[in-house]
């Protein structure tokens, strides 16, 4: 009671419990305590008002009841008065920046200091366009204007599609939709490369060329005038190229002795010191060596040593052993000589040929029985080529867990797929590169140059293959399959088979029949055949006395003697005086003048023969053997044949056909393809071996003279037929008996293929394309998209920007046939090697951005009325990124009767003439356009809707969209048929909150947009559009001190370093910073936590309602919102953050660690143990590791790269004293690492699975 109450304190109004308190803020709250009662208070306080002695009038109001009237208004003032009190405080809230919760008022108390709250940024990426060619106008360009609209294709019900434009206009041709990558190159073909190539390629689809079909290769002059007949082994159609892929027959595998030879040969040394090394190949030395002191190291170190164990190698599987280490130093060797483009190609080359032959070797090998492991360490040698699967590790021990070994593989492909700088060529633009189109400009009369400049060929070596025929004709010469001729007796029985003669010969023949013995002649035959009339005679031996008979056009006269005199020297007298066992036969009359003689067979079972004319010819014959010679002008052939039928020796003595005769060619049916002057291949395989004569008639390649249609009466047949004149004789003198000629092949009706390109094997990389075809206008700072699989990563498809430098007519006049293509230079080396057949250079590539453009009025003008404002109709407004402190600008274009307006930051101080305008934002997130008083900035002239806008709408993140997702072209210029983003689109970030625009507006009064300090850089980055962590730091690099400032992304999105966010922050802190101070600007290196733990519920408390709770609270805690650079992160964060979330009993944490960016296969592969107390997160710092070699035989720098998963040109970057690739010895330190490592930012993230798991505990 008070002291000054005279009332005991019935009068009420008195009671300080109902007083309003004072209001008290302390520092670091988010919302003030500003209202002095609430409902409850305001109520109470009227209410204890109404027995107040200072209002003597209410005395009387003695209802408290509520459905009083004055109750009822006093509860309404309360009410009253708690909206007013309600709403003053949150205009105190909003009032400064810790406690406002409006983006607007964030925005304008921004305003005070020149913050501007940060847009978003649009997304950007690179969109190729495809063209429909038009026949009626093929080299007419289309222009694909600025602006150009295409949308994104949503993949789920939850994204909308997205509009994007191009950002310049793109000039664009039907055949640059694909620059076509020169994957072929005219052929060389040589009679000795035919002997080892498998495959040939023919223009054409349409050959129709099957397996069996023969080829004839005709080779000119320079290549000695030698042709080959090859059979098809397979033909394959490759409709895209246009070709026809022939397989030819393979050889016998190589054996091991022609490997290992293959081997020597690729690997021998020069014939003497200081060769050139620029002759061109030759079979014995098919790679002639650059002038290197890398390649004289790689002699000495690694090629020396190979030839040397060469004469060890005893099995296949050991020369693929022996060259594994070659092979790998090779590969490192060409790293090495990267800066040298024809020692580099010289390792590429050897390199290939290498691993062509160890392959080839792991081929051929057999399966090898068990060895000693001794035997087997001694003849392979130490493996020294990287292991992908379980091995013993020199510093940690064998490997046996599968888990380990396949992360071990893992780091064979890691270095690989490190991110690597590409270097710059410094490629100088050159006027007047395209001499076609200087010249049509010189002289319109010339029209275009181009399409006969593109196929003409280049002088040069001259083809030396004249002509490749497929022979479509297969036959045999007729009479090939026709039965021997029948021998009959004096009583028209068939007693035996002969030989015809050949076309145009005279055969007569002696058979002597012996008795089933073998001993004593029982039987002389005798035959005279000529085109297809005979005669033949049989008499039964031995005759009393000489016997004369008529055969064919002649008399024979035959004889017996049973004398043992062995001196033949009588045939040189009459047969009468014979003292020789046998058979003696005169042939005369008509006949060939010959004296025959056969003798039976003597005590070795030999029988002698003897032909005589003068000269004599004696033969001895084992049994079933025959000869054949020449006696004069006929040709003999004896034959004595016993076992499969009676015993007998046959001589036959044959007229040679005339030499006209030898020319000509007659088929066994008729073929109206072949025509005079085409190519005919006789096919002999007897002829030179068991059919006597020259051994170079066994294939026969000659022209046809004449040809006709004949009809045939020989060999006991009729039939009709192709005669043939040849232009060179395919018989020779030999050729007298039909069976000479059996086994014949004829080859004839040549179609005429014309040789393709082949294939080149070696990737695409570098800084050097060769096209296909000869392109016109294409532009230095034109862009391309260049896609393809990886050449060291098979399977793995990369896409990559690049923009020419040159485009310049090429042709190498080596290569007969070489047509003019186009050689593309690009302003920097490719980052990765394309395999030749799947590169895909996109030439119809435009820069496109997310946002569509609108043109509208906004207004109209009114000279009487200041600082006018309009809204723009659609929001919200794109930003670009930009090197203004903001990091950003709009896509922003005012116009009031024609004339343009600039945008400025503020309208104080400015003229009352300046054509002058600030942008501002409404409550809905509508972009507002404020002009001057005629004071600060001039006013708008009065008109109707004289004031006009043009503008872009959209941005965020919700436009980095993936590859091949923006597929539908609104913009359809004449032509125009597909579209498609073959990167996916990047940079697109969301406008600040109100959290972030509360955490940035301090900023903008910290640099004040000069750079002087390292919070300044810090802060000017900080407050830049994309930009969402920043963090920087001057540190020594090991060469200078630098400022090293270290971002991350809104919301952690991904900034490439080539993006235009990073680019436009390098140019900015060098436009705004000190000039002499060097800067870097990295990418943060991501630390990702992994988090698993059990939780306990509090009672009745469900998990499906608790877990998600928790979840976000553990994301907004350790997630992105709650992370800095450099901030580690702790365990004590996870459980108080768990003990916030009600439901939670207690968590029991049972991994917490960390996985860094930069983690090798071997930490990715160690399990995670106890929960750490702390995951680190370093700060941006200068780091060096350092490799120490513990191997006793030594590491290559291939194992030292896979073990720490760099690239092996980074390896030799941070250790320049390794100038050449021998082993490092045990004891040898490299730096593995040496540079500045960017500040790491350690977080959850939840699109990283399996990174947060949460488990219930019953």
């Amino acid at each position: 009671m008070s002291e000054h109450c005279s009332c005991g304190g019935a009068c009420g109004g008195h009671d300080e419990r109902l007083a309003p308190a004072a209001p008290h803020n302390p520092p670091g709250r988010t919302a003030l305590d500003y209202r002095v009662g609430e409902y409850g208070s305001f109520l109470a306080a009227l209410l204890d008002r109404l027995a107040s002695p200072a209002y003597p009038a209410l005395h009387g109001l003695t209802v408290r009841t509520p459905d009083d009237p004055a109750i009822g208004l006093l509860d309404a003032t309360a009410v009253l008065g708690d909206l007013l009190t309600f709403h003053s405080e949150r205009i105190a809230d909003e009032a400064y920046i810790r406690t406002a919760n409006e983006h607007r008022s964030l925005a304008l108390l921004g305003r005070l200091v020149g913050h501007r709250p940060r847009p978003g940024v649009a997304a950007a990426t690179h969109l190729a366009y495809t063209l429909e060619r038009d026949p009626r106008a093929e080299t007419l360009p289309v222009v694909i204007p600025r602006g150009a609209r295409s949308h994104s294709v949503p993949a789920s019900a939850t994204e909308e599609s997205l509009t994007f434009e191009t950002s310049r206009d793109l000039t664009a041709r039907w055949d640059w939709n694909e620059l076509k990558v020169r994957r072929r190159r005219p052929a060389l073909v040589t009679p000795e490369d035919l002997e080892r190539r498998s495959e040939l390629f023919v223009q054409g689809t349409a050959n129709s060329l099957q397996t069996g079909d023969q080829l004839l290769f005709v080779f000119g002059e320079k290549a000695g005038g030698k042709r080959k007949l090859l059979p098809v082994a397979k033909a394959r159609v490759d409709r895209e190229d246009d070709i026809t892929a022939i397989s030819l027959p393979k050889s016998a595998p190589p054996t091991l002795k022609e490997l290992v030879d293959e081997v020597r040969r690729w690997t021998a040394a020069p014939a003497g010191p200081g060769e050139p090394g620029d002759e061109p190949p030759t079979p014995e030395v098919p790679g002639p060596r650059p002038v290197s002191r890398l390649i004289e190291d790689i002699e000495d170190q690694v090629l020396a040593p190979l030839r040397a164990d060469l004469d060890t190698v005893k099995t296949p599987e050991r020369l693929a052993a022996r060259l594994a280490e070659p092979i790998e130093r090779l590969g490192e060797a060409q790293v090495l000589a990267t800066p040298y483009e024809d020692v580099a190609a010289w390792f590429e080359q050897l390199h290939a040929m290498l691993a062509e032959l160890a392959e080839r070797a792991l081929e051929l090998a057999p399966v090898q029985p068990d060895e000693p492991t001794e035997a087997r360490t001694k003849a392979t040698g130490p493996q020294t080529g990287p292991q992908t699967g379980p091995q013993a590790d020199p510093q940690t021990g064998p490997q046996t867990d599968p888990r380990a070994a396949a992360f071990q593989t893992l780091a064979s492909v890691l270095p690989a797929l490190r991110p690597t700088t590409r270097r710059t060529t410094g490629h100088t633009p050159r006027p007047a590169t395209d001499p076609a189109r200087l010249l049509t400009a010189l002289d319109p009369g010339l029209g275009t140059l181009y399409p006969a400049w593109r196929t003409a060929a280049a002088p040069g070596t001259p083809q030396l293959l004249r002509e490749l025929l497929a022979l479509r004709v297969t036959a045999a010469p007729f009479g090939a399959t026709a039965p021997l001729k029948p021998v009959q007796d004096d009583r028209g029985r068939v007693i035996r088979t002969a030989d015809w003669p050949l076309t145009g010969a005279v055969l007569t023949s002696m058979r002597v029949v012996y008795d089933p013995a073998g001993k004593v002649p029982v039987r002389a035959e005798f035959q005279y055949v000529e085109g297809s009339s005979s005669d033949q005679r049989a008499e039964n031996l031995p005759v009393p006395q000489p016997v004369n008979f008529a055969l064919g056009t002649g008399q024979v006269e035959l004889s017996t003697r049973s004398g043992q005199d062995r001196d033949l020297n009588w045939l040189n007298r009459r047969p009468t005086d014979s003292q020789e066992p046998g058979v003696t036969a005169r042939l005369h009359s008509g006949l060939p003048e010959r004296t025959l003689f056969v003798s039976r067979p003597d005590e070795n079972g030999l029988v002698h023969i003897g032909v005589h004319n003068g000269t004599s010819e004696q033969i001895a014959l084992r049994p079933n053997t025959a000869e054949q010679f020449t006696h004069g002008e006929y040709e003999v052939s004896v034959r004595y044949t016993v076992g499969t039928t009676e015993p007998n020796v046959e001589v036959v003595i044959a007229s040679k056909p005339e030499p006209v005769n030898r020319r000509v060619l007659q088929l066994d049916t008729v073929h109206n393809g072949i025509t005079v002057g085409s190519w005919v291949a006789i096919q002999r395989p007897a002829k030179g071996a068991a059919v006597p004569g020259d051994a170079n008639l066994d294939f026969v390649t000659t022209q046809v003279v004449a040809a006709r249609t004949a009809a045939y009466t020989n060999y006991g047949i009729t039939g009709r037929g192709t005669e043939l004149t040849l232009a060179d004789p395919w018989l020779d003198e030999f050729d007298v008996l039909l069976s000479h000629i059996r086994d014949t092949t004829v080859h004839a009706a040549g179609e005429t293929l014309r040789l393709a390109d082949e294939p080149l094997g070696e990737d695409v990389h570098g800084n050097e394309i060769e096209l296909a075809e000869l392109y016109e206008g294409l532009r230095p700072g034109r862009t391309l998209m260049v896609t393809g699989e990886r050449g060291d990563l098979p399977g793995v498809t990369a896409t990559e920007v690049a923009v020419i430098a040159a485009a310049d007519p090429a042709v190498d006049p080596q290569l007969p046939g070489d047509h003019v293509h186009t050689r593309l230079t690009l302003t920097a080396d490719l980052a990765h090697r394309y395999r030749r057949d799947s590169v895909r250079i996109l030439g119809n590539v435009v820069e496109a951005t997310h946002g569509e453009s609108r043109e509208e009025a906004i207004g109209s003008g009114d000279s009487d009325r200041v600082n006018q404002t309009f809204a723009l109709w659609q929001t919200p407004l794109t930003w670009l990124a930009a090197t203004n402190p903001l990091g950003a600008k709009p896509v922003l274009e005012i116009r009031v009767d024609g004339v343009l307006w600039h945008e400025v930051d503020s309208l104080a101080g400015r003229g009352p003439r300046e054509r002058v305008y600030i942008t501002g934002s409404t409550a809905d997130g509508r972009t507002t356009v404020t002009f001057g008083d005629g004071v600060n900035g001039a006013r708008l002239p009065t008109g109707h809707e004289n004031v006009r806008a043009r503008y872009r709408f959209g941005t965020g993140r919700a436009a980095n969209v993936a590859a091949d997702r923006i597929t539908q072209a609104l913009t359809r210029p004449l032509g125009v048929s597909a579209v498609t983003n073959p990167r996916p689109a990047t940079g697109g970030s969301d406008a600040d909150g109100p959290g972030l625009t509360r955490r940035t507006v301090p900023l903008a009064v910290s640099a004040l947009d000069r750079l002087v300090s390292a919070g300044d850089y810090e802060d000017f980055a900080r407050s830049r559009a994309g930009i969402g962590r920043a963090a920087a730091r001057e540190l020594f690099d090991g060469r200078r001190r630098v400022l090293h400032v270290t971002v991350a992304g809104t919301d952690d999105v991904p900034i490439a370093d080539d993006s235009d966010t990073l680019r436009a922050l390098r140019g900015a802190l060098t436009e705004y910073g000190d000039p002499n101070l060097p800067v870097r600007v990295d990418v943060r290196e991501l630390v990702l936590l992994l988090l698993s733990a059990k939780v306990k519920l509090a009672p009745d408390h469900a998990w499906e309602v608790v877990e998600p709770r928790l979840r976000q609270a553990l994301l907004r805690r350790l997630g992105f919102e709650g992370r800095e650079l450099g901030q580690p992160a702790r365990l004590s964060e996870v459980l108080a953050t768990a003990h916030s979330v009600p439901g939670v009993d207690y968590i029991d944490v049972d991994v917490f660690t960390g996985v860094p960016a930069s983690a090798t296969p071997e930490q990715l592969a160690a399990r995670p143990g106890t929960p750490q107390p702390q995951v680190p997160a370093h700060p941006a710092t200068y780091d060096e590791k350092i490799h120490t070699v513990r191997a006793d035989d030594g590491e290559t720098l291939t194992s030292v790269c896979v073990r720490h998963g760099i690239p092996l040109a980074e390896l030799l970057r941070l250790n320049p004293d390794i100038t050449d690739t021998r082993r490092l010895p045990k004891g040898r330190s490299v730096y593995v690492f040496r540079g500045i490592r960017p500040a790491q930012l350690a977080l959850l993230s939840p699109r990283a699975a399996d990174t947060l798991i949460l488990t219930e505990v019953k």
